[in-house]
């Protein structure tokens, strides 16, 4: 997709993206990386017009054409004045003519730290990998056989990982004894690494893989005599996956140049190299008929733990598996204990299953006389035949039957032969009473993924008054899609109703049971019945009101819904407004707000303990898109005095509602807005003598307490103009309340408008400030730092100076602070030229000692 992106968008907005997605280096690099390589500069020169901060050409620079990689190494070194971390510089100096980086390259791989020098490594491989040349690769090799061997082994998987990454074509046959003194080095070393010999692998692979078909043998004779070093320290053959790197065909020619090595193993009976080999080769190797033919071989002469593998790798073709495990169960009655082999009986030769099933067991290599015998995969059991399936479950029972298991063991045991027709529902019903609760309890929990589940639901349901309810109801869901309507309803009504002994818990799934899996009249009377059960259980209730949304298409649920807006049960309340308006259709929710906005009081009312009504009103909240009714109403909680227990969670929600983006009357400041209205109201509000009243026994300036909390906007990333203008607007005439206008005044300083706007607001901002004290006003300026709509854009930053400037020389104290403000956010992000050094000096010699305070805390330069 980015490619296509980068086709058809224009130059300009392809630099506009650039510039976006620089401070995401990933993002950037992606985008550059798509962008063909003769207009990368173009990019990288487009983005750096107007980019702050980051270099953009330093962020890519291995993405850059070899001349221009260099010019911007060579512009970036001129500036190195010693204070950036080392690591940064090497980096960048990697990156240029690798006899321009030499000294620095050499120094950082004989840094005294190891950490350091495992951080070199791969920047000196690379950039001798980019140069190519002879001579730097041979010092490169050189250096490595010198120094690794005797360095800290993360060291070495450093720099033999990043060899690994090279492309082998750069290395050649005289390169030989530097290579062999590199991996004679990791090979020998006493505290040699799982990572380190992974990368030692990975190399020898890709130079085999390269050079299998050179005329001069020497790198493929290194590649192979290293992987038989590897195995000699290992003991194991690993050579990756090797049917993801090899190129079509290239297969048979490894073989080929590993056919003398295979030939001197299997002499010896060391069929190791072999079985490496297959495994490496993946689906390749069933395509070559004498790795076949050796396999086969491996499985007549080799040892047990060779046998094994062969097997796995023989039977791994689906050709020829039928006939091949016929073959090995001939060879080897006992190797039906061998998982692969197990596992072709079941699913393809079941004809051979009764070797595994009979009384008998086919003792031997692989089954150990006296031992229990493995089962056959049982979820295969469909393909059997019936006396097969009785053998098998049979001997599933004795080991269930077996006290000397373990509980977990036995248990796995029942369920794994659920599945099994007629056999594993017996079993199980035979065990769902048994007295260990974990047997029968995985009993219950197999019994609906039996052969007829619905068959056990009237089992399953017996349980649902006593301890194994917990397993039992629960299990019962899925037998419940198998069991047609009729019956279910018969069966779940005694449990709704509360006529049998049984408990909460089993109620309620019962309700989910019959909203889930019967016709919707035939459920929503069976609900109803539930409701109005005698006991009247508020937790059945609830359970009822949040199974009801799918069924608001029978008219029967509406007055159900109408009772339980006149109930006076909490749970009750809080189920039927927890449910949001997206599990109902859109044609309903309408309806479903109203009946919220009905119960809007009295479950407020039943709200208790600390925040008891957070999540009550943040679920209204939600039912505002489809009820303006319900948002007044949160709006007349705010602002009636008299209601203190909910006002905060109230004011935060009206909140939030006016940037919630929804529509007008219920989102928005503008006048007419349920929000603006409020704000309206408590201004009103704070003239009255219950509403201003000032440091009275129990209450303090209510309504100025409210209105702070409703014009508090910081908790939102980025407000838009059009809802912050008409609240400022709004407060203005409130001397109270300067600090949270100016607040509303530093988010509309938005750095990309264009300069007559900017400069407006600011002056807008600076007049907000006047008389309102130095401590709002500092607290302002910092706010105009750190705020995300003043960060700096270099195309507005002569209007921003300018307006320091006027600020600056204005004298008065708060424009003092705002323009230490501006220089403080502005002037760092773009790294302190001149100017703004200048401003910040002249702001240090300011007639107020608070300005002059406040920008000596700003630094150019840290020490």
């Amino acid at each position: 997709m980015l490619h296509r992106l980068v086709r058809a968008a224009s130059p300009s907005s392809l630099a506009a993206l650039g510039r976006h997605w620089l401070v995401r280096g990933d993002h950037f690099t992606a985008l550059v990386k798509a962008i063909a390589p003769g207009r990368r500069g173009a990019l990288v020169d487009a983005v750096a017009d107007r980019a702050t901060g980051r270099d953009p050409a330093l962020s890519v620079l291995r993405l850059l054409p070899r001349e221009r990689r260099w010019a911007e190494v060579r512009r970036a070194a001129a500036a190195f004045d010693g204070t950036d971390y080392w690591f940064e510089d090497l980096d960048i100096l990697a990156n240029g003519p690798i006899d321009e980086a030499r000294p620095a390259l050499l120094a950082g791989i004989g840094r005294s730290d190891a950490d350091d020098r495992a951080a070199a490594w791969p920047m000196f491989v690379a950039c001798a990998a980019r140069d190519g040349g002879r001579e730097a690769v041979t010092e490169l090799l050189t250096t490595a056989a010198r120094r690794l061997r005797n360095d800290r082994d993360p060291v070495r998987a450093e720099a033999l990982g990043a060899l690994a990454e090279t492309h082998p074509g750069l290395f050649h046959s005289d390169d030989v004894p530097l290579l062999d003194a590199i991996a004679t080095g990791a090979l020998e070393a006493r505290d040699t690494s799982a990572e380190t010999l992974t990368a030692l692998r990975t190399l020898a692979v890709r130079v085999l893989v390269e050079h299998v078909q050179a005329a001069a043998t020497d790198l493929r004779d290194w590649a192979l005599g290293t992987l038989e070093r590897i195995t000699g320290r290992v003991g194991v053959p690993d050579f990756g996956p090797l049917h993801r790197v090899l190129r079509r065909g290239q297969e048979h020619e490894v073989f080929e140049a590993l056919r003398p090595w295979l030939d001197a193993g299997a002499g010896r009976a060391d069929h190791r190299l072999l079985l490496g080999l297959a495994t490496a080769l993946g689906p390749r190797a069933r395509r070559m008929p004498e790795v076949q033919e050796r396999l086969a071989t491996a499985l007549e002469r080799g040892d047990d733990a060779t046998f094994r593998a062969a097997a796995r790798l023989w039977l791994a073709a689906p050709t020829t598996r039928d006939e091949r495990v016929a073959r090995i169960v001939a060879l080897e009655p006992s190797s039906v204990a061998l998982p692969s082999v197990r596992r072709a009986l079941s699913r393809r030769r079941t004809d051979l299953l009764d070797v595994l099933l009979d009384a008998a067991p086919p003792y031997g290599r692989f089954l150990v006389n006296g031992a229990r015998r493995p089962l056959p995969d049982l979820g295969d059991s469909d393909r059997w035949l019936p006396r097969q399936q009785r053998a098998a479950v049979g001997l599933v029972q004795a080991a269930v039957a077996d006290a000397s298991l373990p509980l977990d063991e036995r248990a796995a045991l029942i369920r794994a032969a659920a599945p099994v027709p007629e056999f594993g529902r017996a079993l199980a019903l035979a065990h769902k009473d048994d007295p260990e609760v974990v047997v029968a309890e995985a009993a219950l929990g197999a019994l609906p993924w039996t052969d007829r589940p619905h068959a056990v639901l009237p089992a399953l349901l017996e349980q649902a008054g006593g301890d194994r309810a917990r397993v039992a109801v629960y299990a019962a869901s899925r037998a419940a899609r198998f069991t047609a309507p009729s019956e279910l309803a018969l069966a779940l009504d005694a449990l709704l109703t509360g006529e049998r002994p049984v408990k909460v818990t089993s109620r309620k799934e019962a309700v989910r049971l019959a909203a889930r899996f019967l016709p919707p009249r035939r459920a929503v009377s069976l609900l109803t019945n539930a409701f109005h059960a005698p006991d009247r259980h508020p937790d059945v209730r609830a359970a009822v009101v949040r199974a009801l949304p799918p069924l608001l298409d029978e008219p029967e649920a509406w007055r159900l819904l109408d009772d339980v807006a006149r109930g006076d049960s909490h749970p009750v309340h809080e189920a039927l407004v927890f449910v949001t308006p997206w599990e109902l259709a859109e044609t309903h929710r309408r309806a479903y707000a109203a009946v919220i906005v009905a119960v809007y009081d009295a479950a407020l009312g039943l709200t208790e303990g600390f925040g008891g009504d957070y999540f009550l009103l943040r679920a209204m909240e939600v039912w505002c898109r489809a009820s303006s009714e319900l948002a007044v109403r949160i709006s007349r909680t705010v602002c009636d005095l008299g209601e203190r227990a909910h006002w905060q969670t109230a004011g935060s929600v009206l909140r939030d509602l006016a940037v919630s983006g929804l529509p007008h009357p219920v989102g928005g400041t503008a006048p007419g807005s349920i929000y603006h209205g409020a704000v309206a109201e408590l201004l009103a509000a704070m003239r009255t003598a219950q509403g201003g009243c000032q440091a009275q026994e129990g209450r303090d300036l209510p309504a100025l307490q409210r209105l702070r909390t409703l014009t508090y906007l910081g908790h939102v990333g980025r407000v838009h103009a059009e809802l912050l203008e008409p609240l400022a607007e709004q407060l203005a005439p409130e001397p109270l309340l300067v600090t949270e206008r100016a607040y509303l005044l530093v988010g509309l300083v938005d750095q990309a408008a264009e300069p007559d706007v900017l400069r407006e607001r600011l002056q807008s901002l600076a007049d907000a400030l006047e008389g309102a004290g130095v401590t709002v006003a500092a607290h302002v300026s910092e706010q105009l730092w750190t705020s995300s709509a003043s960060r700096a854009l270099a195309w507005r930053a002569d209007t921003l100076l300018a307006t320091a400037d006027r600020f600056a020389r204005d004298g008065g104290t708060t424009t003092g602070l705002l323009a230490v403000g501006l220089a403080r956010g502005t002037g760092r992000e773009l790294g302190w030229p001149g100017p703004w050094r200048s401003l910040l000096r002249r702001l240090r010699t300011h007639t107020s000692g608070d300005v002059r305070h406040e920008a000596h805390k700003v630094m150019t330069e840290n020490e």
